[in-house]
């Protein structure tokens, strides 16, 4: 078994350092990690070893393609 995890940082832009120390406190990473909304894959995506996966992603969305 193979485990991938998302991307669990924050891209802090100058400037924003205090609001972004502030949602931080309110939302902790571990908090936001364990959410699963429609249309959002999981945080830990566990595959098993030489399975077949198919990957679906949408190429414009606008057209439906």
């Amino acid at each position: 078994m193979q485990t991938y995890k998302s991307a669990d940082e924050v891209d802090i832009a100058e400037g924003d350092q205090e609001q972004i120390n502030a949602l931080c406190h309110l939302y902790p990473i571990e908090v936001l990690n364990t959410l699963s909304p429609s249309g959002f894959p999981i945080h830990k995506l566990k595959l098993k070893i030489r399975a077949p996966i198919l990957l679906i992603r949408n190429l414009s969305p606008k057209t439906g393609l």
